[in-house]
């Protein structure tokens, strides 16, 4: 159900593909490289904004959250938006355990970098990538609570993760 994305509003559009980085299998130690299908339309702006298709990646099946998280790097704030599927049936995701000990998620997470001026764009350089970690890293300290929580609930099978997590 996707929060934050919009379906692009035109028939005039285009796909491309941008890299991001995933946190998606379970077996891995590390994040790696990949390449999201974007939809975007040819009038791009604010209200028609680019649409990147994980579903592509990973089916249709499951729940699929997203939150924007910001890091500060250097004098900027670098902008990610957190794509996400918190599969309770599945085994920790090592990578994610590795980069946060204290965080057990069982599923996975795709990031790709945030603008002003465009929702997504490619994650180019090292220093992007390093601050992607960063995020990912903020992103499960700050949803661990929320998950806990819903967990001992139990009512629901849905977990509503926050659609921002912003720098102070």
């Amino acid at each position: 159900m996707p929060t934050l994305r919009r379906p692009v509003l035109t028939s005039i559009m285009e796909t491309c593909l941008i890299k991001a980085i995933t946190f998606d299998e379970y077996d891995s130690r590390h994040s790696r490289t990949l390449s999201v299908p974007v939809v975007i339309p040819t009038a791009e702006s604010l209200l028609n904004p680019r649409f990147p298709c994980v579903e592509a990646l990973w089916g249709p099946n499951g729940t699929v959250a997203e939150t924007i998280v910001e890091v500060v790097q250097g004098q900027k704030i670098e902008r990610f938006l957190i794509v996400s599927q918190y599969q309770r049936d599945k085994p920790v995701n090592i990578a994610l355990r590795r980069l946060e000990p204290t965080v057990s998620w069982p599923g996975r997470i795709i990031v790709l970098l945030s603008s002003d001026k465009v929702f997504v764009k490619d994650l180019c350089d090292a220093d992007t990538k390093c601050a992607t970690h960063e995020a990912v890293r903020r992103f499960l300290i700050e949803t661990k609570p929320i998950i806990t929580a819903a967990l001992e609930e139990q009512t629901d099978p849905m977990i509503v993760l926050p659609p921002r997590i912003l720098e102070d």
